[in-house]
């Protein structure tokens, strides 16, 4: 079982099953997507870091579903995440997913924290996560051990944000890069006031 990052030719593949009723109910946006749509939305996840999506294939290579992780924060290493399978997958692939992106997210992408939100009517998500919680212990043991060492990296705060007035925008862009302008937005205190910055990508050069 692997995942493979999402490319344009597995579109037309995909698109039935995000059209699908039942993974419909369990997104934000809940209309018939047109192939066209598809294709813009794409164009603009291949421009974002912050999102990642994969084709989910199982052993014997057959696309059985996708996987995405989305907030993607590299510096703190946190992340949130979901997937939906075809719907002629068969019983069992949504802990096969489950677990093809544990390896990913704590493997490839280096995370150390991984989030999910669940929708009311996403029942199939419900049911995972209450198989696991109901035979805990026994389904922490399908896990597989953490290979290297462990680490560990404080909460972000309001107070990280804070660029020194006294440096380059040049000298602090990787803090400014990674800032969240709604949560914990950039800021400056200059002559006892506190100024905010907010950034965000404007494309290409």
């Amino acid at each position: 079982m692997t995942l493979h990052p999402l490319t344009e030719a597995d579109l037309e593949l995909i698109l039935p099953w995000r059209n699908t009723p039942a993974v419909r109910r369990a997104m934000v946006s809940q209309h018939e997507i047109s192939l066209d749509e598809h294709c813009t939305w794409f164009q603009r996840l291949r421009q974002d870091p912050s999102r990642r999506w994969y084709l989910y294939q199982d052993d014997s290579g057959t696309a059985q579903g996708v996987v995405y992780f989305t907030d993607l924060d590299p510096a703190q290493g946190t992340a949130f995440w979901g997937f939906y399978a075809r719907p002629e997958a068969p019983a069992g692939t949504g802990l096969q997913i489950l677990f093809a992106a544990l390896d990913t997210a704590f493997g490839e992408l280096a995370l150390h924290k991984l989030s999910g939100e669940v929708l009311a009517q996403a029942e199939a998500t419900h049911e995972l996560c209450r198989w696991f919680v109901d035979t805990y212990p026994t389904s922490a043991e399908q896990g597989q051990a953490q290979a290297g060492e462990e680490t560990f990296y404080p909460r972000r705060r309001l107070l990280d944000s804070r660029l020194d007035a006294e440096l380059s925008l040049a000298e602090q862009f990787d803090l400014l890069r990674v800032v969240d302008n709604a949560r914990y937005p950039a800021f400056v205190e200059w002559r006892e006031r506190r100024y905010a910055l907010a950034i965000s990508e404007a494309g290409a050069k």
